[in-house]
């Protein structure tokens, strides 16, 4: 029946469908939405984006990293109001409304209200919520989301006290960009009396420093901790041209890799830009026994203890074919020491630590190298000089030289076999601190000194140059060992 025929009624009454219908598109998303799998993607097949499969995940612990409008935050809220509903496909099978749900983001003001809250406002049905509009359901003091059926989304942000995030059990704890170690920490004893389950989607601008990078390496392997990718290319909803547009605001290469890819990149400049994952790391390698072997090792009681074991060829190439970080006491240490290098031929052993004088420590203890000279067992560790800055300053231009191919051969003078991927990614993150004035400070204050153990022993090493000839400690050894 043609429009006009109509009565006014019928009339007034299809207006309101169209209207209703036109709201939902903007409001009420969750009624359409459907994760999808990469190949789903309209635009770009990559192999990241696959919202299924983090969806449906059991894992306690849900990671999605990847770049500006990713798609990323969408997802992460449709699973809180999913569940929060009783309507999830997975977290609800075991746990019925109500649920206790926390809502984390860095800012109140320019996270949760201006995106967070912009989210579930598009996504929620508002038959839903608490009095049926999205008004009355939500509580500006208590900065809390009501549902009808008793669950509620607590919303706080990362500038207040820590202590503000213990209390309340937790079915669930979603956090949105990157926060501190500690509230992460607190979210999670929220949900153990509940055994709830934690989310969190991030972008990480803040570089390769992060805690969330350590943490995702160090749990890689745990089967309760599942981590998809998110670039901005395998978006399904993002048109090529608002690709275009994102590509466009950014030109430098590594923000790029973080904003588009959701990598972990550093920011600032790498003070051994020199390093080439291509050319620098390789695979390992038998190392021949004529060639002279090094151990240095930067020893700590109060955290883990650095070790390279590292071989000059007879062209002055050092190769580092292993490392380890322990936390040992010292007859422990020797014993570790000792077991690695059973077999070898350890020519030159190195070692460095903070002095406070007469054989003692920083911390007024026996130094740790003094006891590793001492019998039983004793490890010949020769003392480093690097205690000043200039020291410290001639050792990192000293690796520098040693990553940069020489003119004539194209050659380099240092090589990481692939045994040692802590080694490699110490070379990736080693960098300076943003805007540090360099007239103010000197070179060593200038770097971040974050995770820079292997480093200081391959420093050490380099400093010490090729070894050949000093047989006299490898003949002292030799009946102990």
């Amino acid at each position: 029946m043609p429009l006009q025929n109509l009565h006014p009624a019928q009339k007034t009454k299809l207006k309101r469908l169209v209207a209703e219908s036109q709201r939902r598109l903007l409001e009420e998303q969750i009624r359409s939405f459907r994760p999808v799998e990469p190949s789903d993607s309209n635009h770009f097949k990559v192999p990241s984006n696959d919202q299924k499969s983090f969806f449906y995940s059991p894992a306690a612990e849900r990671w999605a990293i990847g770049g500006n409008r990713s798609g990323k935050t969408h997802l992460v809220v449709a699973d809180a109001i999913l569940f929060a509903t009783g309507r999830h496909p997975v977290r609800s099978q075991d746990r019925k409304p109500p649920v206790f749900i926390r809502f984390c983001a860095p800012s109140y003001e320019d996270s949760i209200k201006r995106v967070i809250l912009k989210k579930f406002k598009q996504l929620t049905i508002r038959s839903d919520l608490r009095g049926g509009s999205f008004e009355s359901a939500w509580s500006e003091g208590e900065a809390t989301l009501y549902f009808r059926n008793g669950s509620i989304i607590n919303f706080k942000s990362f500038h207040q006290d820590v202590n503000k995030f213990a209390g309340d059990d937790l079915d669930a704890a979603y956090s949105d960009e990157h926060g501190g170690r500690k509230y992460y920490q607190e979210n999670k004893m929220r949900l153990i009396d509940r055994s709830g389950f934690f989310v969190s989607s991030m972008t990480p601008e803040s570089g390769s420093i992060t805690w969330e990078k350590k943490h995702l390496k160090k749990r890689s392997r745990d089967a309760d901790l599942f981590v998809a990718k998110f670039s901005t290319y395998g978006n399904p909803y993002l048109s090529p041209e608002g690709i275009k547009e994102v590509e466009a605001s950014i030109s430098d290469p590594r923000l790029k890799r973080v904003k588009l890819y959701g990598d972990f990149v550093a920011l600032a400049g790498l003070v051994f830009d020199e390093w080439d994952e291509n050319v620098h790391y390789i695979k390992y390698r038998e190392i021949p026994a004529s060639w002279p072997r090094v151990f240095s090792i930067d020893p700590h009681m109060k955290k883990e203890t650095a070790m390279v074991w590292a071989a000059w060829s007879p062209e002055n190439e050092l190769f580092i074919y292993r490392c380890a970080k322990e936390k040992l006491t010292v007859p422990e240490l020797k014993a570790y020491i000792k077991g690695r290098s059973a077999g070898e031929r350890i020519q030159l052993f190195l070692g460095d630590e903070a002095m406070g004088g007469d054989g003692l420590n920083i911390f007024g203890e026996e130094s740790v190298l003094k006891q590793l000279n001492t019998y039983p067992d004793r490890i010949p560790v020769v003392p480093t000089n690097q205690a000043s800055s200039k020291a410290y300053e001639a050792g990192i231009y000293k690796v520098r030289e040693m990553l940069h191919p020489d003119p004539i051969t194209g050659k380099c003078q240092l090589y990481v076999m692939d045994t040692c991927p802590g080694v490699r990614d110490e070379f990736e993150e080693f960098q300076f601190i943003p805007d540090m004035p360099a007239d103010e400070f000197t070179f060593r204050e200038r770097i971040r000194k974050v995770d820079d153990d292997y480093l200081d022993d391959i420093r050490y090493i380099a400093m010490a140059g090729p070894v050949a000839g000093q047989r006299k400690i490898v003949s002292a050894l030799e009946g102990s060992w």
